[in-house]
């Protein structure tokens, strides 16, 4: 008589099985869907699929599937941890040496939006140099840093900031030109260095109507 793995087992242990079970968070997908947004072949899905089968997680009507009720309680748990891991696990040495504990409780319980991040940590010769951004658009993506990665479509800019990039009032001009929202968090020392020394620059940019 083979062993009946538990729940947590048939979750966990593989991650094929947790990947297609959170895939169809969203709802059934068809197969060919599956395959490739898993970047996994029919052959190593399967024996998966029917471990996920066998213990009522997911069912198949032709070549479609999607979670069973029971299926969906236990996503709709998972989904949330894995949210968070996403964030922690890119780079934990660097969140665990954070201060996390200043962070207000309300702000802490959404952490998980953040998705997974990268920790930038440019050379000294480089300290000055704008960094690399994710075009939030497609129309910004040649315009804004010089990054390799794919552009990141997105109608809202927000960044947090205790100095200034010399063309950093560029920057936000192009992206408010493109209709994003930009929402700049600073320190009150760098306000009133931009109250003093780039008025005339901010000014244009807050008065904006976009």
């Amino acid at each position: 008589m083979a062993i009946k793995k538990s729940l947590v087992d048939v979750v966990f242990a593989s991650e094929k099985r947790k990947n297609m079970l959170l895939l169809l968070h969203d709802g059934p997908k068809e197969m060919d869907f599956i395959l490739e947004s898993l970047e996994v072949r029919r052959q190593a899905l399967l024996p998966q699929i029917k471990i996920l089968e066998d213990y009522h997680l997911l069912s198949r009507v032709h070549d479609t599937y999607k979670l069973t009720v029971i299926g969906r309680l236990v996503v709709d748990k998972i989904k949330p941890l894995q949210d968070i891991i996403n964030v922690f696990d890119n780079d934990i040495n660097y969140w665990g040496t954070r201060k996390l504990d200043q962070i207000p409780n309300e702000l802490l319980k959404t952490i998980s939006k953040l998705g997974k991040c990268d920790v930038v940590s440019p050379c000294l010769s480089d300290i000055y140099s704008v960094p690399d951004i994710y075009s939030v658009t497609k129309e910004t993506s040649e315009t804004i840093g010089k990054s390799t990665r794919e552009p990141i479509v997105s109608n809202y800019y927000g960044a947090i900031a205790t100095f200034l990039y010399p063309n950093t009032d560029e920057i936000v001009a192009k992206l408010l030109a493109c209709n994003i929202d930009v929402n700049l968090i600073i320190s009150e020392d760098l306000l009133d260095k931009i109250r003093t020394d780039f008025y005339s620059s901010f000014a244009e940019l807050l008065e904006n109507p976009l």
